[in-house]
């Protein structure tokens, strides 16, 4: 019953999201502390084991691992933290309560508060050690091919008994005996646990038939639990593509898929936008001169330079080569020139030092503003390309806008 109630709130994600199971979860926590650690299971004669540990345990911990499963290892590690918080509420409410029933008669509840509080310390450590072995365990039995049910109960029931005598240990490390009582804990987490293993396979089957197949092949130990899940490696094989290698600005391909996105969306909204084209003068002979190695650095140093002058909402993206290009929604052409003309002044101001060189840098920008020169990217690239090398004709190291460009194309006529 218990395991199928947390069945049924980490079904109801997909309404609600995860806030039902972490709530339950943490009720559960209360509880072990309050409730179930005061009854125990008779083993048909053979001895008796806590509740908590028997049933509530193990079902903790195949809850995770159907989040791990079903989700993916940043819910899982959600969920662990949930636990560990709900934990230290519950050791510090206990604390409160002993210490409220304290009298003069009774004297400070020093050993009783001490030894509640190191038991805490002690599961809270484990439950976080738990969750890291128990997918490590995973991990290695799925690539074994060991079929589901038999790889999730081995898991767990692994990690369920190297718990149980670690904990032991750790509360009573004079005078702890591994007989009988813990044996019984041990085949009662294992009992549950297989239990709980066939619901889960069953649970899977009926009502998230994609989950086994979603979750081959996850590197482990990113940050403890930050692991390549399925869709943290779409993120960052994503990344990979739209990032240029070299100076981590957005690419050309990038640019291509996402300005005319945007140009759309705040022309429906009758906002402005100024593109920048920027080209760095003279690159040739800087290559020419100093070597490639040289060039290569001036262009990744030249990006991060470029990107600390944006605005937050601006975006970066390298055109090719030693051309870029920046986007500045909601921009105008007063805007756009500004930021321009003080990103040459930063450059003229601030040397490079390239393997042993000291280099100043300059570049040539053209500026294009929507609408009035265009609203598709094709037209205001154009136009801000056309008054770079305007720019480059005029002397370089300068800034062309509308205005510069008018003038230009009255004395040409």
């Amino acid at each position: 019953m218990l395991f199928g109630l947390l069945l049924l709130m980490f079904r109801l994600r997909r309404t609600f999201g995860l806030g039902p199971l972490f709530l339950t979860l943490g009720s559960l926590e209360g509880l072990k502390y309050f409730i179930s650690q005061a009854y125990r299971i008779d083993l048909a004669g053979f001895g008796d084991v806590a509740l908590s540990s028997a049933v509530y345990y193990p079902a903790t911990l195949a809850v995770f691992l159907l989040v791990y499963l079903r989700d993916d290892a940043i819910a899982a590690r959600k969920l662990v933290w949930s636990l560990v918080f709900a934990s230290l509420a519950v050791g510090l409410l206990t604390a409160l309560v002993l210490i409220g029933n304290w009298t003069a008669e009774t004297g400070l509840p020093g050993a009783s508060l001490g030894g509640r509080l190191w038991r805490l310390i002690v599961g809270t450590t484990l439950l976080f050690l738990d969750a890291i072995v128990l997918l490590t365990l995973y991990q290695q039995l799925l690539r074994w091919r060991v079929p589901f049910v038999l790889r999730s109960w081995l898991a767990l029931s692994l990690v369920a008994a190297v718990d149980t005598v670690a904990f032991n240990a750790l509360i009573d490390w004079q005078g702890m005996a591994f007989g009988n009582e813990i044996a019984l804990t041990i085949v009662a987490k294992s009992a549950c646990l297989g239990l709980y293993s066939c619901m889960l396979a069953l649970y899977l089957r009926a009502q998230e038939p994609q989950s086994t197949s979603t979750i081959l092949q996850r590197r482990l130990f990113g940050d403890l639990f930050a692991m390549m899940t399925y869709s943290e490696r779409f993120k960052a094989l994503e990344q990979q593509v739209i990032r240029d290698g070299q100076t981590g600005l957005f690419n050309r391909m990038y640019m291509d898929t996402w300005l005319p996105t945007c140009l759309r969306d705040l022309q429906q909204q009758g906002t402005g936008c100024v593109v920048q084209m920027i080209d760095i003068d003279h690159f040739k002979r800087l290559n020419d001169t100093h070597g490639h190695l040289v060039g290569d650095e001036a262009i990744t140093l030249f990006a991060k330079l470029l990107q600390g002058e944006v605005r937050r909402s601006d975006l970066v993206f390298r055109f090719g080569g030693e051309e870029f290009c920046v986007v500045q929604p909601g921009g105008d052409m007063a805007s756009g020139r500004e930021l321009a003309e003080r990103f040459l002044r930063r450059l003229a101001d601030v040397p490079l030092l390239l393997r042993g060189h000291s280099l100043h840098l300059s570049c040539t920008i053209g500026l294009a503003e929507m609408p009035h020169d265009g609203v598709s990217a094709m037209r205001l690239i154009s136009a801000a390309d056309r008054r770079l090398y305007r720019g480059k004709r005029a002397g370089r190291g300068r800034v062309i806008g509308g205005e510069e460009a008018s003038r230009g194309a009255s004395g040409n006529g």
